[in-house]
């Protein structure tokens, strides 16, 4: 955990919300991805601020998004934020990616 707040991967006021398995076993939860209709992402991320839809068939019609792409909807009061932590975002990814390709090849050699 320690790594991924340095980075800046995460915040420590995040933690507490990151959802947790209760316990060590698999547990069944909702997902926060949509179905069809594609549209209702966009009251949902009024609502809670980002939404993710796999779309449905008639978005996919007219708009030749392929099979193995989904859609992320960001309510326009919360953009200028997330547009705001992208640098440290993309910077964060890059060095976990390095932590993480490090330590497989650890492992792998093993």
């Amino acid at each position: 955990m320690s790594l991924m707040v340095n980075v800046g991967y995460l915040r420590m006021e995040e933690v507490p919300g990151i959802p947790r398995l209760a316990a060590t076993r698999a547990a069944k939860t909702a997902l926060p991805l949509l179905g069809r209709p594609t549209c209702m992402a966009i009251p949902a991320a009024l609502a809670v601020g980002v939404a993710s839809s796999l779309g449905c068939i008639g978005n996919r019609a007219y708009t030749d998004v392929a099979d193995d792409q989904f859609y992320a909807v960001i309510a326009g009061k919360d953009l200028t934020s997330v547009v705001a932590e992208m640098g440290t975002i993309t910077s964060a990814n890059a060095a976990l990616t390095d932590y993480h390709k490090g330590r497989r090849a650890t492992l792998a050699s093993a």
